[in-house]
């Protein structure tokens, strides 16, 4: 459709980085993020430092549980490495230790130094360069590239009258990057938000036109309707995947014309306003129950929030956003729980962690995290493998360009529920690589979600 954004995945022939990333330190949590740092040595000796810094082949970090001469990382080519170099208080992969052997060291996985959560992931150079300089929109900061990318179409989104389309899980988020959209657009009305699939069919029209007085019984003086109010400003409609037949035709009769007739009025209004759309259902693929036409007024731009299990390098950020939002002023967590929140397949993205946090939070200045009630469970998607098999060789056992067929890569989507991450370590590769795959067969993940 024309105006639309679609979906990038990177060019085979556009240089990729490793980005490693420090998740957070657990005695420090409401710290400033620590942005990612590009790795381009073959080997790199992780060690105690007085700054979290990398520079050539050595990676500090500002924690007095690490050793001087901790852990070591190396590439070879898209395969990475990692090996204890005989530390004091021992290297973690996804809470097995590690000992002197090397062992494969997945994009993703959790690497415990002391008090510190480490991760990398494969970008793109373009992007890399964004994430390490600090990718926002608005309020909201990222670190992740799934997440990162997102963010910069937002940008250049919310500097244009087009309407938004924001499609992902419940919880990713969809109502604060709505109102980031309208933050960064400048607009000078209002952000008014409405819950279109809680609005009953019969009252649709009223809510969002509005009406005269006398316009229908009960109606004992005028009421300016949704659309009315956000006049010069951002509508943002939520859940607009669960409207009824009727009330998509009327919303599109609003986007084609821009004019709000309440009812009862003998004559309409013209209104500005910029529409943001979302739904965790795939109205993209136009199922059943929803039009074509609507997608394409309201899909101007296509944003997906991806869910938080494939952004866990976000963590640091959320954490300390929601632990400060909660009012607290200091926070501490206990390693192995922070081990258990980074494995967790967090279900509730987002939202469900800001409850999660909450529960434990809440009244207190300070907080140490002891224990989170709600996690849901705390093997990672995918993790089940014993360590002993990422020995170097591991994967000798599949011929060189191998590649999945498109019913290997149903099987292995559905049984993760549509997690790229979690399908990439299941076929021992990667997610970038994952998307590549599936491109090429004209597959989307969010069908097997």
């Amino acid at each position: 459709m024309a105006g639309t954004i679609r979906e990038q995945s990177s060019s085979a022939r556009e240089l990729e980085l490793k980005l490693l990333y420090r998740v957070f330190n657990c005695d420090r949590l409401l710290e400033a993020p620590v942005p990612p740092w590009a790795w381009h040595s073959e080997k790199l000796v992780i060690g105690r430092g007085e700054t979290n810094s990398l520079h050539g082949t050595t990676f500090t970090l500002e924690d007095g549980r690490v050793s001087g001469q901790h852990a070591q990382l190396e590439a070879k080519g898209n395969l990475v490495l990692v090996k204890d170099l005989g530390s004091s208080n021992g290297t973690f992969l996804n809470g097995e230790k590690v000992g002197p052997e090397p062992i494969e060291l997945r994009e993703g996985d959790l690497l415990e130094v002391g008090r510190t959560l480490l991760t990398w992931r494969t970008v793109k150079a373009s992007l890399a360069a964004k994430l390490i300089g600090g990718t926002t929109l608005g309020e909201l900061r990222t670190v992740s590239p799934l997440f990162g990318e997102q963010l910069l179409t937002g940008a250049r989104a919310a500097k244009t009258t087009e309407p938004v389309l924001l499609v992902g899980e419940t919880g990713t988020g969809k109502d604060v990057l709505a109102r980031a959209l309208h933050q960064v657009s400048g607009r000078r009305g209002q952000f008014v938000a409405v819950d279109a699939g809680a609005i009953p069919e019969t009252l649709f029209e009223s809510t969002l036109f509005g009406h005269e007085k006398g316009a229908f019984t009960g109606a004992t003086e005028a009421r300016a309707g949704e659309i009315v109010r956000a006049n010069k400003g951002t509508l943002f409609l939520d859940e607009v995947g669960n409207l009824s037949a009727s009330s998509q035709a009327r919303l599109l009769r609003v986007l084609e014309t821009r004019y709000v007739t309440a009812l009862g009025a003998k004559e309409g209004q013209h209104v500005d306003v910029r529409f943001i759309a979302a739904t965790n259902r795939s109205v993209l693929e136009s199922e059943e129950g929803f039009r074509e036409d609507l997608v394409h007024r309201l899909a101007g731009f296509v944003l997906k929030p991806p869910p938080l299990r494939e952004r866990k390098e976000d963590l640091g950020i959320i954490i300390k956003a929601l632990l400060e939002d909660a009012g607290v002023k200091s926070a501490t967590i206990a390693p192995l729980t922070a081990r258990e929140l980074y494995l967790d397949p967090l279900k509730g993205n987002v939202r469900g962690l800001r409850n999660v946090l909450r529960r434990a939070a809440v009244g207190h200045d300070t907080v140490h995290l002891e224990k989170l009630e709600g996690l849901s469970s705390t093997t990672p998607p995918g993790s089940e493998e014993p360590m002993r098999k990422r020995k170097t060789g591991a994967m000798a056992a599949r011929p060189r360009g191998w590649v999945p067929t498109r019913e290997e890569l149903q099987k292995v989507l559905e049984k993760n529920g549509g997690s790229v991450a979690a399908a990439a370590r299941e076929l021992e590769s990667y997610p970038r690589q994952l998307y590549r795959w599936l491109e090429e067969l004209g597959m989307n993940p969010d069908d097997y979600r």
